[in-house]
């Protein structure tokens, strides 16, 4: 008989990750990238490299620059001038927007307005991924809390660093997933913890609402 229940929680788990995975897959994807200026000699140019990069893998449909007055100069001096031929079909057909940030050394100002912007791609029908490689600590820090909160994935660009920014050529993109964590640390020992204790009814309940969750297009507030 446990070997029928142990089929059978097996079974239920791998049915709720191809449903959180279908989910994901069925909506475009908005990339939404902090940006700073860089620093040191041909700073700049070496951190569109690397933001160049991270469009390049993450292959959204739109993407949102969050900038300052300072660093929106970044991507339009040297992101679209520099690698104007990698991301033509961004630029020719103005797949991008800029975010204005009003503070970019205030965390909680900069999370409202990222917040507010994330939640008008996600009512939009885009699904969300934040990078925050670039921009001021406190613009990072806001991107993660904003991707964390509306359980987007969150990417970074690493590599090997020279006066202060990943250097040219050595980048690589990371990836993290709030969904896959979240659901890993907190639900899976939950739906474990039920389905243990023959509490079938309560384990399926909490399963349909996590699908409902993982794969509603509305914001989270």
């Amino acid at each position: 008989m446990w070997i029928f229940h142990l089929y059978l929680y097996l079974l239920v788990v791998f049915l709720f990750t191809i449903v959180f995975r279908i989910g994901d897959c069925m909506s475009e994807k908005a990339l939404v990238m902090t940006v700073g200026i860089g620093v040191g000699r041909d700073g700049a140019r070496s951190l569109a490299h690397g933001l160049c990069r991270s469009i390049k893998a993450n292959n959204p449909a739109f993407i949102l620059f969050c900038v300052t007055k300072e660093s929106r100069k970044t991507v339009e001096e040297y992101l679209f001038r520099d690698f104007r031929k990698e991301l033509s079909r961004w630029i020719e057909n103005k797949k991008y927007d800029f975010l204005m940030i009003s503070n970019p050394n205030d965390v909680e100002e900069t999370f409202e307005e990222i917040n507010e912007a994330v939640k008008k791609l996600v009512q939009d029908g885009y699904e969300i991924v934040v990078d925050f490689t670039s921009g001021t600590k406190a613009m990072s820090v806001a991107a993660v809390l904003v991707a964390i909160k509306n359980l987007a994935d969150i990417s970074y660009v690493q590599g090997k660093r020279r006066e202060g920014v990943v250097a040219e050529g050595t980048e690589r993109v990371t990836y993290l997933s709030p969904k896959q964590s979240t659901f890993e640390i907190i639900y899976e020992p939950m739906i474990r913890a039920l389905f243990n204790s023959y509490q079938f009814k309560a384990c399926l309940d909490l399963i349909n609402r996590l699908c409902l969750l993982y794969t509603s297009p509305s914001p989270r507030d």
